[in-house]
C-alpha cells in the first residue's frame, strides 16, 4: 500500500518540486548579495541561509532516487541523460566571464583566475570536483553536483542494504559533520578527497530512508527531531533555516493527497521544479558576468538575468532532450513487448 501511495500521489511529487524552487532561489538570494545585488524582496530568504537549502536538496535528491532506483535496468544512463546536458551547459557558462573579462576576473566581492589546466577543466567535466581538482570558481555550485554524482554511483548498493546498515553509515556520517572542524574540513564547496560527500551524506540517506520507511514512527522521529539538531552545528544558525527543514521533512513524510492541489496547481509547481535545475546550475556564472569589470546594474536586471537564463536553458535544452529520451524510452519498452521480441 504504501508503494502505491508513493507512485500515486503527483500532489507528493508536485509540492517537493515547487520546494526545489525555493531552495534553488534560496541560494540564488545569497549569492545575488554576494554579488552587491541584494533585493528587498529575497531579504526573507536569506535569513533561510544556503545551508539548509543544500541539505534540503540532497534529502530531496535520497528521495527520488529511491523512487528511481527500484528500476536498476537503465539507472546510471536515466541518472545521465537527466543531469549532465544542462551540467554541461553549466560548465560552458562559466568560462563565459574568462572570455568577456579575460584571464582574472574582478567581481563586486573578490577576483577569479581562470582554471590553471585542462586537467582542471576534465576534472570538471567528469565530476571530480571536490575530489581530485579544484571547483571552476565561475560557477562554483557544481561542487554539489559531483557528490550527487557520487551518491548517484552508490545508489544500486545502497538500495541493497539493510536498514540498520544505511543507518549506521548515516550515523557516521552525521558524527563527522558535527566534529568536521577535527576533520580539517572547511566550507562544504572547497573539501577535497569527497570530504563534503560523506558529511552531508547523512542527508542524502535520510531523504532516501524516507522513501520506504517515512511512515514509520521512528523515522519520522528521526527526521523531524533528530536531524534538525545537526543544523545548530553550522553556525551561525540562519534563523530561518529550521523552519525551512521541517517543511522539506514534512513533505517527505506526510504527503499531500491528490485532492489537496488542484491540476493546475500541480501543474504550476511542477514548471517551478523543472525550472530549479536550470537556475541552480546557471546562476552563478551569470552573476559573475553581470557583476564584474565595475559594472553596477540594478540588482532587478542582474536577478532577472539570472531567472531568464534558467528559463532559456530549459525551454532550449533541458525540455527538447527530456522528450527525445521519453521517445526513446517508449520506442524501446514498445520493441520489448512486441510479438516478434516475445
Amino acid at each position: 500500500m504504501q508503494r502505491e501511495s508513493r507512485e500515486n500521489s503527483a500532489g507528493q511529487w508536485a509540492v517537493l518540486a515547487g520546494l526545489r524552487f525555493l531552495l534553488a532561489t534560496i541560494v540564488l538570494a545569497s549569492h545575488a548579495r554576494h554579488m552587491g545585488a541584494a533585493l528587498v524582496v529575497f531579504g526573507p530568504l536569506r535569513l533561510m541561509g544556503y545551508q539548509v537549502a543544500m541539505i534540503g536538496f540532497f534529502l530531496i535528491s535520497g528521495f527520488s532516487i529511491a523512487h528511481s532506483v527500484r528500476h536498476p535496468q537503465g539507472f546510471y544512463r536515466r541518472r545521465l541523460d537527466r543531469i549532465y546536458p544542462v551540467y554541461l551547459v553549466g560548465l560552458l557558462f562559466a568560462l563565459v566571464p574568462f572570455m568577456v573579462w579575460g584571464p582574472v576576473v574582478t567581481t563586486y566581492a573578490e577576483k577569479i583566475g581562470a582554471p590553471g589546466s585542462l586537467w582542471d577543466l576534465l576534472g570538471n567535466a567528469f565530476f571530480l570536483q571536490g575530489i581530485t581538482v579544484r571547483r571552476i570558481e565561475t560557477n562554483g555550485p557544481l561542487w554539489s553536483l559531483a557528490i550527487e554524482a557520487l551518491y548517484y554511483l552508490f545508489a544500486p548498493l545502497f538500495a541493497k542494504l539493510r536498514v540498520r546498515h544505511l543507518l549506521a553509515l548515516a550515523g557516521l556520517s552525521a558524527l563527522a559533520y558535527v566534529g568536521r572542524s577535527r576533520l580539517g574540513a572547511g566550507d562544504w564547496a572547497y573539501n577535497m578527497n569527497g570530504l563534503s560527500a560523506f558529511l552531508l551524506l547523512w542527508s542524502w540517506l535520510l531523504g532516501f530512508l524516507a522513501y520506504k520507511h517515512g511512515r514509520q514512527i521512528w523515522m519520522r522521529l528521526l527526521l523531524v527531531a533528530g536531524a534538525p539538531l545537526l543544523l545548530l552545528y553550522a553556525p551561525p544558525t540562519p534563523p530561518l533555516a529550521i523552519p525551512v527543514y521541517l517543511l522539506v521533512a514534512a513533505a517527505l513524510l506526510w504527503p499531500p493527497k491528490l485532492g489537496l492541489l488542484r491540476a493546475g496547481g500541480q501543474k504550476t509547481l511542477q514548471y517551478l521544479g523543472e525550472l530549479s535545475y536550470p537556475l541552480y546550475v546557471v546562476h552563478w556564472p551569470i552573476l559573475v558576468l553581470l557583476c564584474s569589470g565595475g559594472q553596477h546594474h540594478p540588482a532587478l536586471m542582474v536577478v532577472a538575468g539570472c531567472f531568464l537564463a534558467a528559463v532559456l536553458v530549459y525551454h532550449g535544452i533541458d525540455a527538447p532532450m527530456r522528450r527525445r529520451l521519453a521517445a526513446r524510452q517508449a520506442l524501446r519498452s514498445e520493441a520489448q513487448n512486441s510479438p516478434a521480441a516475445a
